[in-house]
């Protein structure tokens, strides 16, 4: 094992990766793009930047080096398709 400050551009690439990922996992924000996160809510892809924006799905994203990776937690979106049923809205705070 080398120390970080000898690895080249890419390895140093590819250990920031590594670091999102455990992040992302390690606080429970896994889960699809947020195409795959429409596809589960039945909605379009533009109400999932609307949902993140207003903090109704966790969005975590990976933007280092050129490459952008955007994940929408699992729990996020199993928490507003209980609350779309239950209550017919995205969120269970009363907002519209």
């Amino acid at each position: 094992m080398r120390p970080k400050r000898e690895l080249n551009r890419d390895e140093k690439s590819a250990f920031a990766f590594q670091a999102w990922l455990d992040d992302v996992w390690m606080n429970g924000k896994w889960g699809p793009s947020p195409g795959g996160a429409a596809s589960e809510l039945g909605c379009e892809r533009s109400m999932i930047d609307k949902l993140s924006d207003r903090g109704i799905l966790d969005k975590s994203v990976y933007k280092h080096d050129g490459q952008y990776i955007v994940m929408i937690s699992t729990r996020s979106i199993k928490k507003a398709k209980e609350n779309k049923k239950k209550r017919g809205k995205w969120t269970d705070s009363g907002e519209e």
